[in-house]
């Protein structure tokens, strides 16, 4: 329910307008980019004549600089000499995996055409980034920062930094990436070598006497910096420090972290960290340092990427030896840094309830899959697997079998195990069954020697849990449920394992892969299917317009190619976000109505917080507004308030309070049938039976013991005006909306716990008291 001051015209005016700031705010902007994707062998990152990947012209790519929510519009032009499809890892393509990027979502654009990806920030904040998918090219380049950034409603749970600094960090190697993808056919290139050179944002080491160029960022002392720390490499986990400086963890991959102090932090391939560093040392320049994990690399090997951290006074150069280490082959260390990073349960994200709303303390698993990742030779040729099997890449992408054939010819759903291995390794089209709207338990075995890196498209892992050696059932109880941090990418160490969670409520193809590139190439990857059979495309985006067709399935006679440019904003195509927005726009319209003309009684209110167990959010707010007439605490708003019980099961009965001096309070009024109120205030099911009657006679009183105040942490003032938006449009068609809707549908026990649990809550709080009614 929502109350306004008194009925006024202006106010209706007044709402409409923050109404429409508010669906700008709930939809995002349109981002529309146009990228030339080319071959330039003139960068020479590694001092070698070697093709490198450029948008632009740039290497790295440009930053994608997003806000949850916006449409993000990338007009790709393939200039090079092969087919081409770029991923956004860790962006989840909300109920749209025709965005996705990858051979089993996609068909390639082709050399010398574009085509246009459309695709939302559905819901997310963080830092990511984006690189090209297919042929072994992310070796060559192509990949950028992705930062999705919070609304200006939400705020961030650490203060505004001076600048953010995106350092992406990634191995190399030395010889053209379509070359060493050649080689892959052979045993010592496919299992041993490896990269040699460490870059930071595509530059060679400090220290390097080889290098053109060394990355370097200015800071000024006294400031605190965000650095986005990204790991676009192929093959090796990195340790990051800053020389004399400790830092800050605070995000990652679109998880706002407890809050944690490092001198290093393990990173491990294609995962993401921000953190904060502040200037605090003496004027001078600094060691930025990436060391490879399980490698004895040292000095000025140009494994150890080096960069500059400069004070903008500095006149002091970085000299001598580079810092001090953990040990790289300790993976004990590693394991028990990334234990201690744990979810802020508190703060706000994408969304302005807490992230630990969304809590796995107490799922019920609906799969469990165990997947071991290994190497193999099949038919004398290096592999590798995933419980035995090598991923075979069809000629036809699965998600446009899956839409026109329902698969059949391309691939057989749930041909091979997810819990055991096949006794001899194959290589097959790898498709496992998602249950929609379950909770998966997936654990990763890791039988090689290296740190492996797993990655699930349009998902994030809870991830609860590592250990040495075998998994076995009993390990569950070592599980932390309570404040897992999700993330997008989980590290598995060698010869141990890592389990994760994920709720599966995105419909859609999606890629479980290996990070490591050669492992992904090689076939250590599978796609899990979820499926929705609601046909409504809101459930799950239809195919776009552009849709490129390739192997089985060729483009029906008459339609438009692939788009020649960027689709016209007011309806970009594959995407129903202007739609959305009407139906935003209408909602907004009638919610603000209905509360100006309809609810519009004053009501004084303490500021506080109300928490209820097996409810929605409660959110009660203080909010400055123009009404002339001050509240009974003296100060001037409008008061919005969400609630299950008032708005959902009897809002008509939950109305103007006393204007008696000295309204009398609950015990002097009681409800009912008081001698059915148990010690501690609960209500008996017979009071519950007749809550539709009882509260008719009574209103909120507004003179009472003031009860102690617990101002409001997380929120701010518009924060909690969209928070009640949010909740009422999420909340439409789905929830009853009178008592006699709520005892007749399925969830009745539920309704019924949930008004016992407000009534109590109501009482033990003392947020309001209930008084009878003034009779007329």
């Amino acid at each position: 329910m929502a109350v306004f001051g008194s009925n006024r015209p202006w106010l209706i005016i007044f709402a409409f307008v923050i109404g429409l700031v508010l669906v700008t705010i709930a939809n995002g902007e349109n981002i529309f980019l146009e990228w030339h994707v080319a071959i330039d062998s003139s960068i020479r990152p590694a001092f070698a004549d070697q093709p490198v990947i450029t948008i632009n012209g740039m290497f790295p790519g440009p930053l994608i600089n997003a806000t949850t929510n916006d449409l993000v519009q990338v007009n790709v032009f393939n200039d090079m000499d092969e087919p081409l499809l770029f991923t956004w890892n860790g962006i989840q393509q909300r109920l749209n995996s025709w965005q996705d990027g990858v051979s089993g979502t996609n068909c390639a654009i082709q050399p010398g055409t574009n085509w246009t990806y459309v695709f939302q920030t559905k819901d997310q904040i963080g830092s990511f980034f984006y690189f090209p998918s297919l042929n072994f090219q992310k070796a060559g380049g192509g990949y950028g920062p992705f930062r999705v950034n919070n609304r200006i409603v939400i705020p961030v749970p650490f203060p505004k930094p001076e600048a953010e600094f995106d350092l992406l960090i990634g191995d190399w190697y030395n010889k053209s990436y379509k070359e060493i993808k050649s080689m892959m056919n052979n045993e010592l290139w496919a299992y041993q070598n490896l990269p040699n050179v460490m870059l930071m944002n595509g530059k060679g080491s400090y220290l390097d006497p080889n290098a053109t160029q060394h990355e370097s960022f200015t800071v000024t002392n006294g400031k605190t910096y965000r650095f986005r720390i990204l790991n676009v490499g192929t093959a090796w986990s990195f340790n990051f420090q800053i020389q004399n400086h400790r830092m800050v963890l605070v995000e990652t991959e679109g998880s706002y972290t407890e809050k944690i102090t490092l001198d290093s932090l393990d990173v491990h391939v294609g995962q993401s960290y921000s953190v904060l560093v502040t200037a605090d040392q003496d004027p001078a320049d600094y060691y930025i340092v990436a060391s490879p994990k399980m490698s004895n690399a040292t000095g000025n090997n140009s494994l150890i990427g080096v960069a500059v951290l400069h004070y903008d006074t500095s006149t002091t150069p970085a000299t001598g030896l580079l810092p001090g280490k953990p040990d790289p082959f300790d993976i004990n260390f590693s394991r028990d840094q990334a234990k201690s990073i744990r979810w802020n349960l508190t703060t706000g994200a994408a969304r302005p309830n807490p992230q630990g709303t969304f809590n796995v303390s107490n799922v019920t698993l609906s799969q469990s899959f165990l997947l071991r990742g290994s190497s193999s030779f099949i038919d004398g040729a290096p592999f590798y697997t995933v419980n035995n099997v090598s991923y075979l890449t069809p000629d036809t992408p699965l998600k446009l079998a899956d839409q026109f054939a329902n698969g059949s010819g391309v691939y057989e759903l749930d041909k091979f195990p997810v819990n055991s291995s096949i006794l001899d390794p194959v290589r097959g089209v790898f498709v496992a069954s998602g249950i929609h709207k379950g909770w998966i338990e997936i654990v990763f075995q890791n039988k090689l020697q290296v740190i492996d890196s797993w990655h699930l498209d349009g998902f994030g892992f809870y991830v609860v849990g590592f250990g040495d050696g075998e998994w076995r059932p009993e390990f569950r109880s070592s599980y932390n449920t309570y404040n897992p941090v999700v993330r997008s990418t989980a590290q598995v160490y060698p010869g141990g394992w890592t389990a994760v969670y994920a709720f599966l409520d995105n419909p859609g193809m999606w890629n479980l892969r290996s990070q490591l590139l050669k492992n992904w190439y090689l076939g250590q990857e599978l796609y899990l299917r979820v499926y929705d059979p609601d046909p409504n495309p809101a459930k799950e985006r239809l195919p776009p317009e552009n849709l490129i067709y390739c192997g089985k399935f060729q483009p029906p006679a008459g339609p438009p190619g692939p788009s020649a440019g960027p689709p016209p904003k007011a309806s970009p195509p594959g995407n129903s976000a202007p739609p959305q927005q009407k139906l935003w726009f209408l909602h907004i319209l009638a919610v603000y109505i209905v509360t100006v003309l309809l609810i519009g009684w004053r009501m004084s209110f303490q500021k506080g917080t109300h928490l209820v167990v097996n409810c929605l959010d409660y959110v009660h707010a203080d909010l400055w507004g123009p009404e002339s007439v001050k509240s009974h605490g003296g100060n001037t708003y409008f008061l919005s308030i969400v609630d299950d019980y008032s708005r959902k099961v009897e809002p008509a009965s939950l109305v103007e309070h006393l204007e008696q001096p000295e309204a009398a309070k609950l015990e002097n009024y009681p409800l009912p049938n008081n001698e059915d109120q148990d010690e501690e205030g609960e209500l008996s099911e017979n009071i519950e039976e007749a809550q539709n009657d009882n509260l008719a006679e009574y209103q909120i009183a507004r003179d009472r013991v003031r009860r102690e105040i617990r101002p409001p942490t997380r929120f701010s003032y518009a924060d909690l005006i969209y928070t009640a938006l949010v909740v009422s449009a999420e909340i439409q068609n789905v929830e009853p909306e009178t008592y006699e809707e709520a005892m007749s549908s399925r969830d009745r026990d539920k309704w019924l716990s949930a008004i016992k649990e407000e009534m109590k809550s109501l009482k033990l709080n003392k947020t309001w008291s209930l008084v009878p009614k003034q009779t007329d």
